[in-house]
Order: structure tokens, then C-alpha cells, then sequence
């Protein structure tokens, strides 16, 4: 007989939550039937045949589900563990397709009167005591950024994409050629008069497994817990971290917000989305110095900002963009969004672990 894992068994019996002081203060358990009307509003238990186990399992896991983050962090987020112990080269998502809102990055084509000699390039600056400065910038190439990724196992990268607007083109003698770049790397430029933000949200909707995909909305330091866990836990390996949260402004907010909003490319309220990621051990570790910025200026009071957890194993698409409604418009259609920020710690990790 298959026996569950012990560490991942979650008995509302024993979780303090769920139960209720007792003679000696001593904490006791209470009834399934009473938890589940006073946590959900879901009465069970209650039929003259008696109980019944589906009802029972059902109530059981919606309270589980309502209260996850807070178990999770209870528990010391054996689950991480589990995985990493049982799925050493880590779980096989569905491959994911990058897509590349160019004309609001700071890209640009080179040598793209041949299609195979079409070069991607960026200008890193270089950092100069407390400043950054463009005069040392570093000229880099995204193409064998792209190849090198999709070579990987984790994150399971299936397809890049590259779309300009042709409205960019709509002064030039000619336009760059359209098609394959390298082995499942493309090239699209838009017809004039077609917006690139419309073309890449039609590509998240058929690629999307839930239309208008929501999510669990938690607090900034749930948000917190959930990337504390897996940076005890999975660390070292890419993409295990089962859910990626999505971060938006609310209402209000002091001028250490806006200006920590304004490198978030948050800067309007109820606009714009960041996702924090766990795709890279880099981006990672990058998303939690992101949620320690927002702790650190007090976004966790009131509605300053709103963290909603969304499966990882629901997202097909990843759009790399600047273009604050685009942004919430592909999170909205189950999308991942990238600023151009964190497309560059991914960068420097790649960088790093290829030439080490």
C-alpha cells in the first residue's frame, strides 16, 4: 500500500489555528463540521444518513486551501523540501514562450539586411562607485542569451520570440525580414497599423489555460514567507518554486513608495503588474530583495499594494516588456511579465554559470 509522506500530511487537528484552548490551556481540536462553518460558511455533516466522506474531504481541503501560506510557513515548508529531495533535476513544466516586447526595451537590431547575421543588442552601464555610467557601457548580443536558455532543462524554455511594431520601420528604405533567427528563436515584425501590445496578448490567450486567470490574493510579508521557504529549500535549483506572485499598486502611498514604484514600473495606481519569479535561482533571489524594498518602506500598511499567488504550472507565456498596460493586460490573460530589470539578472546568472 502507498503511504503518504508524513511531512506532507495536514491534519486540521493539529494545526493551533484550527483548535481551541482546553483545560491546563492545553490546545485541543475541534470539530470539522464547526470549522468549516465558521472559516467558509460551508455546513456538512449535518444529514440524517450520516457523514459523508467526499463532503468531509472537500471541507478539509478548502480549509487547507484558505489558510495554505500560514500552514505552509508552520510547517517549515517541507513541501520545497520534498520536491528537491524526490525531483533532484526539478519538475518538467510545460514549455514556456518568451516574448519580447522589443520597441519598449532598450534593443535594437543589427546587421538585419541578412536575416542569419541579425544580432539582438543591449548597453549594460557599468557601475562607477555609487553611480551608473553609460561611458563604460558594455555592448552585449541577446541571441546567444536565448540559445543558451533554451538549452536548459529548467526553466523549460520552448520557443523565444522577438516582435517589433512596424510602425518602427514605417520611415526606413526596407524592413527587416521576418523568420528564424536560430533554432526556435523568431523574428515578427507587425504589419503597419497593427499594435505589437494587441499581437502579443492574442499569443498569451491561446497559449493561456484559464481565461481571465485569478489567483489567491496574501499580504506583502505572506508574499514574503513564501520566498523566505524556498530560499532555505530550493535555492540552488531552477524553476521549483510551484508559484509566482504578482504584485500591483493600490491607492495612496508616500514619496519612498512612488520612487521605489517608479523603478517597479508601477508608477499609477491599479495599473502595470510585476511578477516575482522563482525561475532562476537569480530571480529569486532578486524578487525577495524586491519584497524586502517594499517591507523596508512600509508598502505592507493599508492597500499600498496588492500580492496575488499564482500557479506556475498554469503559465505558458512570459512577456519581457517596459509598457505598464500591456504588462496588465498579459498578467490578466495568465501571462508571467518580466521588466527589463529582471530579464537582465537572468542575463548576468546565465553569463556567469556558462563561463565559471
Amino acid at each position: 500500500m502507498h503511504q503518504h509522506p508524513h511531512i506532507l500530511t495536514r491534519d486540521t487537528a493539529t494545526f493551533p489555528p484550527f483548535m481551541y484552548l482546553g483545560h491546563r490551556r492545553k490546545l485541543l481540536p475541534r470539530k470539522l463540521a464547526f470549522l468549516t462553518e465558521e472559516h467558509l460558511g460551508l455546513v456538512i455533516q449535518n444529514s440524517t444518513m450520516g457523514h459523508s466522506s467526499v463532503e468531509d474531504a472537500t471541507g478539509a481541503l478548502r480549509l487547507y486551501l484558505s489558510h495554505q501560506v500560514e500552514w505552509e510557513t508552520y510547517a517549515g515548508h517541507p513541501l520545497a523540501a520534498y520536491i528537491t529531495d524526490t525531483l533532484v533535476d526539478g519538475p518538467q513544466h510545460f514549455p514556456l514562450s518568451i516574448y519580447l516586447d522589443a520597441c519598449n526595451l532598450p534593443m535594437k537590431l543589427v546587421g538585419w539586411r541578412v536575416l542569419e547575421e541579425t544580432t539582438l543588442i543591449s548597453s549594460l552601464s557599468t557601475r562607477q562607485g555609487n553611480m551608473r555610467s553609460m561611458d563604460n557601457a558594455v555592448t552585449f548580443d541577446w541571441i546567444p542569451f536565448f540559445q543558451e536558455i533554451m538549452a536548459r532543462r529548467a526553466p523549460n524554455v520552448g520557443r523565444v520570440v522577438i516582435a517589433f511594431d512596424g510602425a518602427r520601420f514605417r520611415m526606413a528604405h526596407s524592413r527587416p525580414k521576418c523568420g528564424e533567427l536560430a533554432d526556435r528563436l523568431l523574428l515578427t515584425i507587425t504589419d503597419d497599423g497593427i499594435s505589437a501590445d494587441d499581437v502579443l496578448t492574442k499569443h498569451v490567450v491561446e497559449e493561456s489555460v484559464a481565461a481571465e486567470s485569478v489567483g489567491r490574493m496574501v499580504t506583502l510579508k505572506e508574499a514574503a514567507s513564501i520566498f523566505e521557504g524556498a530560499s532555505k529549500d530550493i535555492h540552488k535549483t531552477a524553476d521549483m518554486l510551484g508559484v509566482y506572485i504578482v504584485v500591483r499598486r493600490g491607492g495612496g502611498g508616500s514619496r519612498a513608495h512612488r520612487k521605489l514604484f517608479g523603478r517597479l514600473n508601477l508608477q499609477r495606481p491599479e495599473e502595470g503588474a510585476l511578477c516575482l519569479t522563482a525561475l532562476t535561482p537569480e530571480l529569486r533571489k532578486h524578487s525577495q530583495s524586491i519584497i524586502t524594498d517594499l517591507l523596508r518602506v512600509g508598502a505592507d500598511k493599508g492597500e499600498v499594494v496588492k500580492c496575488e499567488v499564482k500557479e506556475r504550472a498554469e503559465a505558458r507565456s512570459l512577456v519581457v516588456t517596459r509598457d505598464i498596460l500591456l504588462a496588465h493586460r498579459i498578467v490578466k490573460e495568465g501571462g508571467i511579465v518580466l521588466n527589463y530589470e529582471q530579464m537582465v539578472v537572468w542575463y548576468r546568472g546565465v553569463t556567469v554559470t556558462t563561463t565559471a
